[in-house]
């Protein structure tokens, strides 16, 4: 596997850390603090591909039983992560129920520390199956990082840091994405581990979709119409999602074999072809 690959998708989404910054401007700051859990709907809706992507995966290396074990363990490792470290996820929107509490900022940025390291693991093992499906996964990371790092702007700020202090702790922190990349490239060079991994990665993308992004969805204000939205807002995200797959050759890497089905039915057609050509030559001297 190329490492190139997740490192460039970290590099992005490191960038993204940097999107705090749009919130300054008045207009589209005040647009964002109020519509932003829309945009937690539409990562939901791109998340559930990406799981689905991810869990095809895993049925396809292993067994029925084993593949739903090792997703199982993916949920259960992020349910523990958001159990010891709650402040790993700030979804910062007007809710019917706002109670600002007294935030704790280094707290906030150690916690999106390890969910970053979390990330880059995630990251290494899809781009070892295929070049799509590292695609896949990198914009679902991205989209939500983009949620996260706007949320965590909004969150530092009211914890009482300057717009540059919390862009440069930000983009300090997401740069913990590489010790995950780095993490998981070394654990995918041991034999057998490649469908933990991504069992791993799907279970904690389930995760993200039922427990963290759907629940901030239900708990925004709006009614009947509301929900209307944030299910249209979740649909076109899961169709984003599969455009992007359906953009890219079906192009599988197990084993570090690539498995091109276009470019193997091609051998197949020339070798085919070739069995053919033999036996009329063969047919040919016969005849002679």
């Amino acid at each position: 596997m190329n490492i190139l690959y997740p490192i460039l998708a970290g590099l992005a989404i490191m960038l993204v850390s940097l999107s705090g910054v749009i919130t300054t401007w008045r207009t589209i700051g005040l647009w964002m603090q109020k519509n932003l859990h829309y945009l937690i709907s539409f990562a939901a809706g791109v998340f559930f591909i990406v799981a689905f992507g991810l869990s095809e995966e895993v049925f396809e290396l292993v067994s029925v039983q084993n593949a739903l074990i090792y997703i199982i363990i993916g949920f259960v490792l992020f349910v523990l992560f958001e159990k010891l470290f709650p402040e790993s996820h700030h979804h910062h929107e007007e809710s019917c129920d706002h109670d600002p509490k007294p935030i704790n900022s280094t707290k906030v940025l150690w916690a999106d520390a390890l969910h970053n390291i979390a990330d880059g693991i995630l990251l290494v093992p899809a781009f070892f199956i295929s070049f799509e499906l590292g695609l896949a996964v990198s914009i679902g990371i991205l989209i939500h990082e983009f949620i996260q790092e706007v949320s965590e702007f909004f969150v530092l700020k009211e914890a009482g840091l300057t717009t540059k202090q919390a862009l440069i702790r930000n983009f300090a922190v997401s740069s913990t994405i590489l010790i995950g990349i780095a993490i998981s490239f070394f654990l995918s060079q041991v034999g057998g581990l490649e469908p933990l991994l991504l069992g791993i990665a799907a279970g904690g993308f389930f995760y993200v979709v039922f427990v963290d992004l759907i629940p901030h969805s239900l708990s925004a204000c709006g009614g009947s119409k509301g929900y209307a939205a944030h299910i249209l807002w979740g649909i076109i995200g899961a169709l984003v999602m599969i455009g992007v797959n359906t953009a890219f050759a079906d192009t599988h890497v197990h084993g570090g074999e690539i498995h091109d089905h276009d470019h193997a039915h091609e051998e197949e057609h020339d070798e085919h072809a070739r069995e053919e050509n033999h036996g009329h030559e063969g047919h040919h001297h016969d005849h002679h």
